[in-house]
Protein backbone atom coordinates (compact mmCIF):
# COMPACT_ATOMS: atom_id res chain seq x y z
CA UNK A 1 0.00 0.00 0.00
CA UNK A 2 1.36 3.43 -0.95
CA UNK A 3 1.83 6.29 1.47
CA UNK A 4 -1.12 8.56 2.23
CA UNK A 5 -1.15 11.89 0.48
CA UNK A 6 -0.02 14.87 2.53
CA UNK A 7 -1.40 17.38 -0.03
CA UNK A 8 -3.85 17.54 -2.96
CA UNK A 9 -6.04 14.89 -1.38
CA UNK A 10 -8.85 15.78 -3.78
CA UNK A 11 -6.92 14.39 -6.76
CA UNK A 12 -7.54 10.83 -8.03
CA UNK A 13 -4.99 8.05 -7.59
CA UNK A 14 -1.54 8.59 -9.16
CA UNK A 15 -2.43 12.15 -10.17
CA UNK A 16 -0.23 14.93 -8.76
CA UNK A 17 0.14 18.70 -8.91
CA UNK A 18 3.76 19.80 -9.36
CA UNK A 19 4.96 23.32 -10.13
CA UNK A 20 1.56 24.40 -11.44
CA UNK A 21 1.01 21.38 -13.71
CA UNK A 22 -0.88 18.15 -13.23
CA UNK A 23 0.83 14.82 -13.79
CA UNK A 24 -0.20 11.19 -14.09
CA UNK A 25 2.35 8.69 -12.78
CA UNK A 26 2.28 5.16 -14.17
CA UNK A 27 2.91 2.06 -12.04
CA UNK A 28 6.36 2.00 -13.65
CA UNK A 29 7.05 5.48 -12.31
CA UNK A 30 6.83 7.39 -15.60
CA UNK A 31 5.39 10.91 -15.30
CA UNK A 32 2.94 12.22 -17.93
CA UNK A 33 2.18 15.94 -18.04
CA UNK A 34 -1.58 16.54 -18.15
CA UNK A 35 -1.44 20.33 -18.39
CA UNK A 36 -2.02 23.27 -16.07
CA UNK A 37 -5.81 23.59 -16.24
CA UNK A 38 -7.44 21.27 -13.68
CA UNK A 39 -10.54 20.28 -15.64
CA UNK A 40 -8.68 19.54 -18.89
CA UNK A 41 -6.06 17.64 -16.91
CA UNK A 42 -8.62 15.41 -15.23
CA UNK A 43 -10.33 14.68 -18.56
CA UNK A 44 -6.93 13.72 -19.95
CA UNK A 45 -6.34 11.58 -16.87
CA UNK A 46 -9.65 9.80 -17.48
CA UNK A 47 -8.42 8.87 -20.95
CA UNK A 48 -5.24 7.35 -19.54
CA UNK A 49 -6.59 5.33 -16.64
CA UNK A 50 -9.80 3.60 -15.67
CA UNK A 51 -10.99 5.47 -12.59
CA UNK A 52 -12.20 3.43 -9.64
CA UNK A 53 -15.95 3.03 -10.00
CA UNK A 54 -16.58 4.66 -6.62
CA UNK A 55 -15.10 7.97 -7.83
CA UNK A 56 -17.12 8.50 -10.99
CA UNK A 57 -20.69 9.57 -11.71
CA UNK A 58 -21.38 6.07 -13.03
CA UNK A 59 -21.24 4.82 -9.45
CA UNK A 60 -23.72 7.39 -8.18
CA UNK A 61 -26.04 6.96 -11.15
CA UNK A 62 -26.28 3.28 -10.25
CA UNK A 63 -27.05 4.16 -6.63
CA UNK A 64 -29.71 6.68 -7.66
CA UNK A 65 -31.45 4.21 -9.98
CA UNK A 66 -31.37 1.50 -7.32
CA UNK A 67 -32.50 3.59 -4.34
CA UNK A 68 -34.33 6.71 -5.55
CA UNK A 69 -35.93 5.92 -8.92
CA UNK A 70 -38.08 3.04 -7.54
CA UNK A 71 -39.93 5.57 -5.36
CA UNK A 72 -41.35 7.24 -8.49
CA UNK A 73 -44.38 6.39 -10.61
CA UNK A 74 -43.88 3.42 -13.00
CA UNK A 75 -43.95 5.60 -16.13
CA UNK A 76 -41.41 7.99 -14.60
CA UNK A 77 -39.15 5.08 -13.71
CA UNK A 78 -39.28 3.88 -17.30
CA UNK A 79 -38.43 7.36 -18.62
CA UNK A 80 -35.61 7.77 -16.09
CA UNK A 81 -34.05 4.47 -17.16
CA UNK A 82 -33.73 5.80 -20.71
CA UNK A 83 -32.63 9.28 -19.61
CA UNK A 84 -29.91 8.05 -17.25
CA UNK A 85 -28.23 6.10 -20.06
CA UNK A 86 -28.02 9.26 -22.18
CA UNK A 87 -26.46 11.09 -19.24
CA UNK A 88 -24.16 8.16 -18.44
CA UNK A 89 -22.70 8.11 -21.94
CA UNK A 90 -21.67 11.77 -21.63
CA UNK A 91 -20.95 12.32 -17.93
CA UNK A 92 -20.48 8.84 -16.50
CA UNK A 93 -16.67 8.84 -16.58
CA UNK A 94 -16.44 12.22 -14.82
CA UNK A 95 -15.94 13.00 -11.17
CA UNK A 96 -19.08 14.56 -9.65
CA UNK A 97 -17.28 17.68 -8.46
CA UNK A 98 -15.78 18.34 -11.90
CA UNK A 99 -19.04 18.84 -13.81
CA UNK A 100 -19.51 22.51 -14.67
CA UNK A 101 -22.48 24.42 -16.06
CA UNK A 102 -20.55 24.74 -19.33
CA UNK A 103 -20.39 20.93 -19.58
CA UNK A 104 -24.15 20.74 -19.17
CA UNK A 105 -24.69 23.38 -21.85
CA UNK A 106 -22.38 21.41 -24.16
CA UNK A 107 -24.48 18.30 -23.55
CA UNK A 108 -27.70 20.17 -24.30
CA UNK A 109 -26.28 21.64 -27.51
CA UNK A 110 -25.02 18.24 -28.68
CA UNK A 111 -28.20 16.41 -27.74
CA UNK A 112 -30.22 17.64 -30.74
CA UNK A 113 -33.55 17.15 -28.96
CA UNK A 114 -34.26 20.26 -26.86
CA UNK A 115 -37.27 18.96 -24.95
CA UNK A 116 -35.71 15.59 -24.17
CA UNK A 117 -32.54 17.41 -23.08
CA UNK A 118 -34.63 19.40 -20.58
CA UNK A 119 -36.04 16.21 -19.09
CA UNK A 120 -32.59 14.64 -18.87
CA UNK A 121 -31.06 17.67 -17.17
CA UNK A 122 -33.99 17.72 -14.75
CA UNK A 123 -33.05 14.14 -13.81
CA UNK A 124 -29.36 15.12 -13.60
CA UNK A 125 -30.29 17.97 -11.26
CA UNK A 126 -32.27 15.59 -9.06
CA UNK A 127 -29.26 13.26 -8.95
CA UNK A 128 -27.09 16.17 -7.77
CA UNK A 129 -29.56 17.00 -5.02
CA UNK A 130 -28.88 13.52 -3.67
CA UNK A 131 -25.13 13.86 -4.20
CA UNK A 132 -25.29 16.88 -1.92
CA UNK A 133 -27.35 14.88 0.58
CA UNK A 134 -24.84 12.00 0.42
CA UNK A 135 -21.94 14.37 1.09
CA UNK A 136 -20.32 13.84 -2.32
CA UNK A 137 -20.50 17.46 -3.57
CA UNK A 138 -21.33 20.87 -2.13
CA UNK A 139 -23.33 22.39 -4.98
CA UNK A 140 -25.54 21.54 -7.94
CA UNK A 141 -24.16 22.76 -11.31
CA UNK A 142 -27.58 22.33 -12.94
CA UNK A 143 -28.92 25.29 -10.98
CA UNK A 144 -26.80 27.60 -13.10
CA UNK A 145 -28.23 26.25 -16.37
CA UNK A 146 -31.19 27.78 -18.22
CA UNK A 147 -33.36 25.11 -19.82
CA UNK A 148 -34.33 25.09 -23.47
CA UNK A 149 -37.47 27.06 -24.19
CA UNK A 150 -40.65 25.00 -24.34
CA UNK A 151 -44.00 26.03 -25.78
CA UNK A 152 -47.12 24.39 -24.35
CA UNK A 153 -48.92 22.05 -26.73
CA UNK A 154 -51.97 23.75 -28.24
CA UNK A 155 -53.75 20.89 -30.04
CA UNK A 156 -57.45 21.04 -29.14
CA UNK A 157 -59.65 18.11 -30.16
CA UNK A 158 -63.05 19.29 -31.37
CA UNK A 159 -66.22 17.28 -30.79
CA UNK A 160 -66.41 16.49 -34.52
CA UNK A 161 -62.84 15.10 -34.53
CA UNK A 162 -63.47 13.16 -31.34
CA UNK A 163 -66.55 11.36 -32.64
CA UNK A 164 -65.04 10.78 -36.08
CA UNK A 165 -62.20 8.79 -34.50
CA UNK A 166 -64.45 7.21 -31.87
CA UNK A 167 -66.79 5.77 -34.47
CA UNK A 168 -63.89 4.08 -36.29
CA UNK A 169 -62.32 2.65 -33.16
CA UNK A 170 -62.76 -0.83 -31.65
CA UNK A 171 -65.14 -0.75 -28.66
CA UNK A 172 -62.39 -0.80 -26.03
CA UNK A 173 -60.58 2.14 -27.65
CA UNK A 174 -63.81 4.11 -28.00
CA UNK A 175 -64.69 3.55 -24.35
CA UNK A 176 -61.24 4.65 -23.23
CA UNK A 177 -61.61 7.80 -25.35
CA UNK A 178 -64.93 8.59 -23.72
CA UNK A 179 -63.60 7.92 -20.23
CA UNK A 180 -60.59 10.18 -20.86
CA UNK A 181 -62.79 13.01 -22.18
CA UNK A 182 -65.27 12.68 -19.28
CA UNK A 183 -62.79 12.37 -16.41
CA UNK A 184 -59.54 13.91 -17.70
CA UNK A 185 -57.63 10.90 -16.36
CA UNK A 186 -54.22 10.08 -17.78
CA UNK A 187 -54.24 7.06 -20.08
CA UNK A 188 -51.81 5.27 -17.78
CA UNK A 189 -54.28 5.69 -14.92
CA UNK A 190 -57.21 4.51 -17.03
CA UNK A 191 -55.37 1.34 -18.06
CA UNK A 192 -54.74 0.47 -14.40
CA UNK A 193 -58.27 1.16 -13.11
CA UNK A 194 -59.55 -1.72 -10.99
CA UNK A 195 -63.11 -2.78 -10.36
CA UNK A 196 -62.66 -2.24 -6.62
CA UNK A 197 -62.18 1.50 -7.30
CA UNK A 198 -65.88 1.75 -8.17
CA UNK A 199 -67.64 3.16 -5.11
CA UNK A 200 -71.21 4.15 -4.26
CA UNK A 201 -70.39 7.84 -4.72
CA UNK A 202 -68.22 7.55 -7.79
CA UNK A 203 -64.82 6.44 -9.07
CA UNK A 204 -61.92 6.53 -6.58
CA UNK A 205 -58.60 7.63 -8.08
CA UNK A 206 -55.41 7.44 -5.99
CA UNK A 207 -52.95 10.34 -6.02
CA UNK A 208 -50.62 10.42 -9.02
CA UNK A 209 -47.29 12.29 -9.04
CA UNK A 210 -47.80 15.41 -6.90
CA UNK A 211 -51.55 15.54 -7.39
CA UNK A 212 -54.34 14.69 -4.99
CA UNK A 213 -56.47 11.60 -4.63
CA UNK A 214 -59.82 12.12 -6.33
CA UNK A 215 -63.36 10.88 -6.03
CA UNK A 216 -64.98 11.48 -9.41
CA UNK A 217 -68.69 11.71 -8.69
CA UNK A 218 -71.17 9.81 -10.80
CA UNK A 219 -72.77 11.41 -13.81
CA UNK A 220 -75.01 9.75 -16.37
CA UNK A 221 -72.16 9.61 -18.92
CA UNK A 222 -69.65 8.22 -16.42
CA UNK A 223 -72.09 5.51 -15.27
CA UNK A 224 -72.77 4.56 -18.89
CA UNK A 225 -69.08 4.23 -19.79
CA UNK A 226 -68.18 2.22 -16.66
CA UNK A 227 -71.18 -0.04 -17.26
CA UNK A 228 -70.16 -0.69 -20.86
CA UNK A 229 -66.56 -1.43 -19.83
CA UNK A 230 -67.77 -3.99 -17.27
CA UNK A 231 -69.95 -5.69 -19.87
CA UNK A 232 -67.38 -5.57 -22.66
CA UNK A 233 -65.18 -8.36 -21.31
CA UNK A 234 -67.09 -11.34 -19.97
CA UNK A 235 -64.11 -12.53 -17.92
CA UNK A 236 -63.20 -12.48 -14.26
CA UNK A 237 -60.50 -9.89 -13.82
CA UNK A 238 -59.39 -7.04 -11.61
CA UNK A 239 -59.12 -4.36 -14.29
CA UNK A 240 -61.86 -2.38 -15.98
CA UNK A 241 -59.90 -1.99 -19.22
CA UNK A 242 -58.54 -5.36 -20.23
CA UNK A 243 -57.90 -7.71 -23.11
CA UNK A 244 -60.15 -10.64 -23.98
CA UNK A 245 -58.17 -12.87 -21.62
CA UNK A 246 -58.80 -10.48 -18.72
CA UNK A 247 -55.22 -9.23 -18.51
CA UNK A 248 -54.60 -5.46 -18.52
CA UNK A 249 -53.17 -3.69 -21.55
CA UNK A 250 -49.62 -2.49 -21.45
CA UNK A 251 -49.06 1.14 -22.33
CA UNK A 252 -47.24 0.17 -25.54
CA UNK A 253 -49.91 -2.36 -26.47
CA UNK A 254 -52.71 0.17 -26.19
CA UNK A 255 -50.69 2.80 -28.04
CA UNK A 256 -50.41 0.34 -30.94
CA UNK A 257 -54.21 0.10 -31.10
CA UNK A 258 -54.48 3.87 -30.94
CA UNK A 259 -51.97 4.53 -33.73
CA UNK A 260 -53.85 2.09 -35.95
CA UNK A 261 -57.15 3.92 -35.39
CA UNK A 262 -55.61 7.37 -36.00
CA UNK A 263 -53.96 6.06 -39.15
CA UNK A 264 -57.32 4.85 -40.47
CA UNK A 265 -58.97 8.18 -39.66
CA UNK A 266 -56.28 10.08 -41.55
CA UNK A 267 -56.35 7.67 -44.52
CA UNK A 268 -60.14 7.96 -44.82
CA UNK A 269 -60.09 11.75 -44.62
CA UNK A 270 -62.08 11.84 -41.38
CA UNK A 271 -59.20 13.63 -39.68
CA UNK A 272 -56.76 16.19 -41.10
CA UNK A 273 -54.39 16.37 -38.11
CA UNK A 274 -53.56 13.56 -35.73
CA UNK A 275 -54.05 13.90 -31.99
CA UNK A 276 -52.80 11.88 -29.05
CA UNK A 277 -54.56 10.12 -26.23
CA UNK A 278 -53.06 12.70 -23.89
CA UNK A 279 -54.79 15.45 -25.90
CA UNK A 280 -58.07 14.03 -24.59
CA UNK A 281 -56.96 14.96 -21.08
CA UNK A 282 -56.52 18.51 -22.36
CA UNK A 283 -59.97 18.36 -23.95
CA UNK A 284 -61.42 17.49 -20.55
CA UNK A 285 -59.44 20.28 -18.91
CA UNK A 286 -60.60 22.75 -21.53
CA UNK A 287 -64.28 21.93 -21.15
CA UNK A 288 -64.68 21.49 -17.39
CA UNK A 289 -65.89 24.13 -14.96
CA UNK A 290 -64.11 22.37 -12.11
CA UNK A 291 -60.43 23.37 -11.73
CA UNK A 292 -59.83 20.26 -9.60
CA UNK A 293 -60.94 17.69 -12.18
CA UNK A 294 -57.41 16.91 -13.38
CA UNK A 295 -56.03 16.68 -9.86
CA UNK A 296 -53.43 19.46 -10.15
CA UNK A 297 -52.82 21.45 -6.99
CA UNK A 298 -51.47 24.40 -9.00
CA UNK A 299 -54.21 25.93 -11.16
CA UNK A 300 -51.51 27.58 -13.29
CA UNK A 301 -50.49 24.14 -14.60
CA UNK A 302 -54.08 23.47 -15.64
CA UNK A 303 -54.40 26.78 -17.43
CA UNK A 304 -51.01 26.64 -19.14
CA UNK A 305 -51.04 23.04 -20.35
CA UNK A 306 -54.61 21.80 -20.47
CA UNK A 307 -57.04 24.60 -21.21
CA UNK A 308 -56.69 24.74 -24.99
CA UNK A 309 -60.21 25.50 -26.24
CA UNK A 310 -60.61 28.97 -27.79
CA UNK A 311 -61.80 31.49 -25.21
CA UNK A 312 -65.34 32.67 -25.78
CA UNK A 313 -65.57 36.47 -25.82
CA UNK A 314 -68.32 38.94 -26.59
CA UNK A 315 -67.75 41.49 -29.35
CA UNK A 316 -68.08 45.21 -28.76
CA UNK A 317 -70.99 47.22 -30.04
CA UNK A 318 -70.17 50.13 -32.32
CA UNK A 319 -72.34 53.02 -31.20
CA UNK A 320 -73.18 55.95 -33.40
Amino acid sequence: MGRKRMANRDLPPRCYLRHGSYYFVTMAGKWHNLGRERRAALLCYADKVTLPQALTLNRYMDRYMAKIAPQKAPRTQKDNAIEIEKLRAYFGHMLPEDVLATDIYSYMDARGAPIRANREIALFSHLYRYLIRWGVVQSNPCREVARNKESPRTRYVTDAEFWAVHDLAPPVVGLVMRLAAITGLRIGTILTLRRDQIADEGLRIPAVKRGKALLILWSADLRAVIGELKRLRDVAGLHLVCRRDGKPYTGNGFQTLWKRVIGQALAQGKLTERFTLHDLRAKAGSETDDDELLGHQDVRVLRRHYQRAPRRVRPNEVKR
